[in-house]
């Protein structure tokens, strides 16, 4: 009796094995991950007046024509610039689009390359 229980066991766990091993291996899919806005800048100055402001880069920073660069605070404010070509040394001038600056804000580009390219397919 005990030969035959044993046998079964064995004879079901054979199968069990043998039905997983011709599966064929999951592949995961590969989601793209997003893109994060990249942290390029800070507010140097703020001219009010003449609605434009002073921005000191951080290391090489090439920014795509028409593009528009966003800012954030610490206290949550946000605003939008936009560079407009003139540059001395690590500072760039850009105008403001929206919002209130604070000299130190960060200044962000969102990169929408790789979503223009998506988009169009």
């Amino acid at each position: 009796m005990n030969n035959l229980v044993i046998t079964i066991i064995t004879l079901f766990g054979s199968c069990l094995l043998y039905s997983c091993a011709g599966e064929k291996p999951v592949v995961e899919e590969k989601i793209d991950e997003p893109e994060l806005d990249k942290l390029v800048a800070r507010v140097a100055s703020v001219n009010k007046e003449a609605n434009y402001v002073l921005i000191q880069r951080y290391g090489k920073l090439v920014v795509p024509e028409d593009s528009v660069l966003y800012t954030l605070g610490v206290d949550g404010h946000a605003a939008s610039i936009k560079v407009t070509g003139e540059r001395l040394g690590q500072f760039l001038a850009a105008d403001i689009v929206s919002g209130e600056l604070i000299v130190g804000d960060a200044v962000y580009l969102r990169n929408l390359e790789k979503k223009a390219n998506t988009d169009s397919h």
